[in-house]
């Protein structure tokens, strides 16, 4: 199991984050990782809502499944079932399982998962799928101070088959987080950062119809940014 983990800092100064914002015509479109460090130079991105329908092309119209916000504003509308994860303006983070309507006052950034698999340190693994396969899931520490994002390599013999919804919650307990939320994963499962040339630069393996390193296009990302001062 190959395991790719970025501890943020939330009191680190100039931090913020950014999801992928709605066209002008409130449609998303298909775009990789790669593509969205390379267009909007976050320090650090990840994939992350559910979406459809899956698509090898960039530029194809898709659909985003929960809660979206992007700069403040509300880019798609809260699913019942399905988790979101909120952050203010001063980056406080909440974790939540879906089953209650998003209050989205002073929320700066928002996107949304599959399942919250821990909850106050206890694992809920039980309630999601324990098939092995590649993932991507954020986890916050029990202060609220960590944000831990985790992207676990899969489906690639040899190297990295990927991980159950129990491995997950496991590993985050390790490191000290005490809520965690699965978001999209699989062949979506993407993590990267800004290189020191300017490029974007992957930081694990992904694995797209079967071909190691070739990236999926998904609907909406997560990224980080530190402002210099």
């Amino acid at each position: 199991m190959q395991i790719h983990m970025v501890r943020i800092d939330l009191k680190t100064p100039g931090l913020h984050f950014f999801a992928t914002p709605a066209r002008a015509n409130g449609k998303f479109y298909s775009m990789t990782v790669s593509n969205f460090v390379r267009t909007y130079h976050p320090l650090l991105a990840i994939n992350a809502s559910a979406f459809g329908p899956v698509t090898d092309r960039e530029g194809d119209e898709q659909d985003l499944v929960g809660l979206s916000v992007s700069n403040g504003v509300k880019q798609s509308q809260y699913k019942v079932g399905y988790a979101y994860l909120t952050i203010s303006k001063a980056n406080h983070v909440n974790l939540n399982d879906g089953s209650v309507k998003p209050d989205l006052v002073n929320t700066e950034t928002a996107v949304s998962g599959f399942s919250l698999i821990l909850r106050d340190g206890v694992n809920l693994s039980s309630n999601g799928d324990e098939t092995i396969n590649p993932r991507t899931a954020v986890g916050l520490s029990h202060d609220g101070r960590f944000l831990f994002f985790v992207a676990v390599d899969g489906r690639q013999p040899g190297y990295s088959m990927g991980a159950t919804m129990s491995d997950l919650a496991q590993l985050f307990l390790l490191v000290g987080a005490t809520t965690a939320i699965n978001l999209d994963g699989g062949g979506s499962t993407t993590m990267v950062k800004l290189g020191r040339d300017g490029l974007p630069h992957q930081m694990n393996i992904p694995i797209e119809w079967g071909h190691p390193g070739q990236e999926r296009p998904v609907a909406n990302h997560l990224g980080v940014y530190v402002d210099e001062h």
